[in-house]
């Protein structure tokens, strides 16, 4: 009976320790996770990532931007990796945190726009809060570029930056195949006369689907091509699919799920998102847009005939498919989406990475274009 006892008396304090332990967690100080960077030419993106929402205030000084929080996050040993990441900056001279003041200080080379924002946790992440850092005189460039006398063709490597896109078995990140083959595709454009390759992303860096569409628009492009490896809802999934945009709802259940799989790339990578009537009512006009979906589909025909030509290439769908992808909502720009192989199946996932299987991929896709340009496109 005594023993009993101690044994009830033993659980009851265990019991009480956790009790204890939980509650001075939940009230205790916010705890940093990470602090990631993720540099461009045209902007720094710096990511905190925390149990708990960050309260910060920030202030432009000089050349200099402090961003002050209300409580201590030992940014410090993170300092080596930040500098290291923007040592070619022609923006960004250096990084500091001061422990005392409990601040993040950037010190500039040049004019930026700066827009910090928090976001609510999704996915793996937690709660993070982004410090954009954009470089205005890139900016001006590309606004001031004038229209030269080539075929331009927009190239989209889904994903980047704090959203990595699908994840194989084998760990490969669909963000870094789509880069792959986007520059691959840019490389093989710019040889054609009278054709040029521009990317919308060039490295491992986050880009937000309604930025990505405007890009294409800033950049000229005569037509956007948007590269993808998806997972599939089952593992077994396999081929490639072109898709453009649906003028109503998605053509199949599993299209549905694949654009809002796509769609949530925006809350994952951490997009400020625009409110979404403004934006639709200032460009995506539906006699515009559904114009745009036809020559669209034109694109998707050639590029579809490009793929199938090419025995070495399984197709996942012999037809065009359409959905609801955001990045494909220019009222002006015909926009296709590639989805090259499937990530989720290991089979394909290794071919993904085979950079001959990209090669052919890449020249599917460039004899789709070529053929376009030449029956449909008078510059």
């Amino acid at each position: 009976m005594f023993n009993i006892y101690i044994k009830f008396l033993f659980v009851l304090f265990v019991s009480f320790i956790s009790l204890a332990n939980t509650t001075v967690y939940a009230k205790g100080n916010n705890s940093l996770v990470d602090v990631r960077i993720w540099p461009s030419t045209e902007s720094t993106r710096t990511t905190i990532e925390t149990t708990k929402e960050i309260k910060f205030t920030h202030e432009k000084v000089g050349k200099k931007i402090n961003v002050k929080f209300n409580e201590n996050l030992n940014i410090e040993k993170y300092i080596i990796n930040l500098n290291n990441a923007v040592s070619n900056s022609d923006y960004i001279k250096k990084i500091e945190y001061s422990n005392k003041n409990k601040t993040l200080i950037y010190e500039l080379r040049k004019d930026i726009e700066i827009t910090i924002f928090n976001i609510e946790p999704i996915h793996k992440y937690k709660h993070r809060l982004v410090i954009d850092i954009k470089n205005n005189s890139t900016k001006k460039k590309i606004v001031k570029e004038k229209k030269k006398p080539y075929f331009i063709v927009g190239i989209d490597a889904g994903h980047g930056g704090e959203d990595p896109g699908a994840i194989g078995e084998m760990g490969t990140y669909e963000k870094d195949i789509t880069l792959a083959m986007a520059k691959k595709l840019k490389e093989k454009i710019d040889k054609i006369d009278g054709f040029k390759g521009v990317l919308i992303r060039d490295g491992d860096y986050f880009i937000s689907l309604y930025d990505r569409v405007e890009k294409a628009h800033k950049l000229k492009a005569n037509i956007l091509i948007s590269i993808h490896a998806d997972s599939a809802e089952y593992k077994y999934a396999e081929g490639s699919s072109v898709y453009i945009l649906s003028e109503s709802g998605a053509s199949s259940a599993s299209n549905k799920w694949l654009a809002d799989k796509e769609n949530l790339s925006d809350l994952i990578g951490g997009a400020k998102i625009p409110k979404k009537e403004s934006y639709l009512k200032k460009i995506l006009m539906d006699m515009v847009l559904t114009s745009n979906i036809k020559k669209s589909k034109k694109l998707a025909e050639k590029i579809l005939v490009g793929i199938k030509e090419n025995d070495n290439i399984e197709m996942h769908k012999n037809n065009i498919e359409d959905a609801g992808f955001v990045v494909l909502k220019s009222p002006k720009v015909p926009s296709v989406l590639i989805e090259t192989a499937f990530i989720s199946n290991k089979k394909e996932e290794k071919k993904l990475k085979d950079k001959k299987f990209q090669e052919q991929i890449v020249k599917a896709i460039v004899d789709g274009i070529k053929k376009y340009k030449e029956k449909e496109v008078d510059l």
